[in-house]
């Protein structure tokens, strides 16, 4: 079992440690097609940024920042209606994306600002949910969203959650794997009485813009929290076992579990070892008592007048 389980936190901690250097090598392909703008070597530029477009493994803020790169490059060398379909792609799937060149030049931010003011059908996010209707376990109920469209447009996926009295909403956000979230929202471990908890997903962007949604804060999903009581089977067996401890196993049992300390050996063996301890302690001295120095390696001298 131990073995197992060192062998997961291997390969999760070689996924983690694959997927950072994909990342640290897209994020370098990126500045370099960026330099390749700044330096005028704009044909370079365009094919760079349409190959990152093409691995399927970016995350939503590298294929914005890409999409951002080829329209700059595209506009610089007046292919304008080829920029105007790019930039349409990058502001329907953000459409509070801001350029991020500081340097750019006046055309190119007029023709940010116009793709985005004309506001583009946002891109088509479809959110499904895998969650117990009805909870009664232990340990925090998991809820799994899968994204079956729009997947690549999403940066991040917030659930809120609101338990039984609760005064709000509150929020966790869901842990990524691929076009699949999940994520435990934390009820109570116990409860006296059956309740309910709502919730709902949000979707958004790397500005913050909302994409879509799984539920709303008017009509959220609703979870069912069973009471926390012992089943009919689990009460008549408890019951089963008081049955059949008598008074006298349990006096064995204390019996059993008597400490070391009740026991009147343990005190005279104590008295004895503390005796023994003051009596040789006060034999030594006195036997030692007018014994001279030791003599050294080199013998002794006495002195004649």
């Amino acid at each position: 079992m131990f073995a197992r389980a060192l062998a997961l936190l291997l390969a999760l901690g070689v996924v983690a440690s694959s997927a950072h250097a994909q990342d640290e090598e897209v994020d370098l392909a990126l500045a370099r097609t960026r330099e390749q703008v700044l330096y005028a070597q704009y044909p370079s530029a365009i094919a760079a940024a349409e190959s990152l477009l093409a691995r399927r493994t970016l995350s939503a803020q590298q294929r914005n920042a890409a999409l951002e790169v080829l329209a700059t490059a595209q506009l610089a060398d007046q292919q304008l209606d080829a920029a105007r379909e790019t930039l349409l792609q990058l502001f329907a799937r953000d459409p509070d994306h801001r350029l991020a060149d500081p340097d750019a030049s006046p055309p190119v931010i007029s023709a940010f600002a116009r793709a985005r003011e004309s506001r583009p059908a946002v891109v088509d996010v479809r959110l499904r949910h895998d969650a117990p209707t009805a909870w009664s376990g232990r340990e925090p109920p998991t809820v799994t969203v899968t994204a079956e469209q729009g997947a690549d447009a999403i940066h991040e996926l917030r659930l809120s959650y609101r338990g039984a009295g609760d005064p709000g909403f509150s929020q966790i956000v869901l842990n990524p794997r691929g076009a699949t979230w999940t994520g435990r929202i934390p009820l109570t471990a116990t409860r006296a009485r059956a309740s309910e908890v709502v919730f709902y997903v949000l979707a958004f962007a790397p500005s913050g813009a909302r994409l879509g949604q799984r539920g709303s804060e008017a009509e959220p999903l609703h979870m069912r929290v069973e009471a926390d009581v012992p089943s009919a089977d689990e009460a008549a067996r408890a019951g089963r076992i008081a049955d059949e401890i008598s008074p006298a196993d349990v006096a064995r049992a204390r019996a059993r579990s008597r400490s070391l300390t009740d026991e009147p050996a343990f005190w005279t063996v104590l008295a004895l070892v503390i005796a023994g301890g003051v009596a040789a302690a006060v034999a030594i001295p006195l036997t030692t008592q007018g014994q001279g120095p030791d003599q050294g390696s080199l013998g002794s001298v006495t002195l004649m007048h």
